[in-house]
């Protein structure tokens, strides 16, 4: 498993033990950072100023916009 998608499963395992959404919103922003030219453009979502932090979140983990991105990195 190579490094983008080992810190991309490593937030889902942060959700699954209970972290807070402030914690995983810093490790998605993070993750999409560091790996900024690894990602294709068109799986990752623009955040909006208005969407809330754990709306964020709970997309990310397991909402409707983030499907393609779990698809492409093989995690449901």
């Amino acid at each position: 498993m190579d490094k983008v998608r080992r810190q991309f499963v490593s937030i889902f395992d942060a959700w699954n033990t209970g972290a807070s959404h402030t914690d995983i919103y810093q490790m998605i922003i993070k993750w999409t950072t560091e790996n900024n030219k690894k990602i294709p453009k068109d799986l990752l979502p623009e955040i909006k100023d208005t969407d809330e932090l754990k709306e964020i979140v709970e997309q990310f983990i397991f909402g409707v916009r983030y499907v393609p991105l779990r698809t492409y990195f093989q995690v449901s």
